[in-house]
């Protein structure tokens, strides 16, 4: 169980650690087991020892995913922190065992041992900055998309409007005829 934590925390000395392991509940999640749920009080952080965690936020109808996350991470750190609801659902993807920490033991470990804190603060800082990234490629990728649709939308407005130029023009020239046709009506009946 340790050495998870030391693959993740590498830079923590051994007595912290010893510490951290003995403050966990050691726990095993089958497949589409729920760790935690969107919108719950975030009373545990979770250090995935082995399997894998899906992160999962639910918008209305649509639920979008945000990752996974596997052995040596860590999960639902931030209701911890944060002291408020859970902004995603975490689910086992597969048999996942972890180590749940509970906040009260979790927020005194980061304030009494400033290494394990600073770990915490480089793991959230990786994570944003992944996220930032994924977020600016999701964004990047919809302006391109858009862009491709607005090319398309032009391209459809001009042959449209070449369509309307011709149908135009026949309108006249068939108006032209109407009045030629009608001034010799004219002449005849006159």
């Amino acid at each position: 169980m340790k050495g998870a934590l030391e693959t993740y925390f590498s830079e923590i000395p051994e007595a912290d650690l010893e510490v951290m392991v003995s403050s966990v509940e050691l726990r095993t999640y089958q497949d589409r087991g729920i760790l935690a749920v969107q919108g719950e009080k975030g009373e545990e952080a979770f250090f995935i020892l082995d399997g894998e965690v899906e992160v999962l936020v639910d918008k209305g109808p649509i639920r979008r995913h945000l990752g996974l996350r596997g052995a040596g991470e860590i999960v639902g750190e931030m209701a911890v922190l944060e002291e408020r609801p859970r902004v995603a659902t975490l689910i086992a993807t597969r048999p996942t065992r972890v180590l749940a920490l509970g906040r009260d033991r979790f927020l005194h470990l980061i304030a009494d041992r400033p290494d394990l804190g600073m770990a915490v603060i480089r793991v959230l800082s990786i994570r944003m900055r992944k996220s930032l990234e994924q977020y600016m490629e999701d964004l990047l990728h919809k302006v391109q998309c858009l862009e491709d649709l607005n090319k398309d939308l032009e391209q459809k407005v001009q042959e449209r409007t070449s369509k309307l130029e011709v149908a135009n023009a026949s309108l006249s020239a068939l108006a032209a005829q109407d009045a030629k046709l009608a001034g010799r009506d004219r002449i005849v009946t006159d």
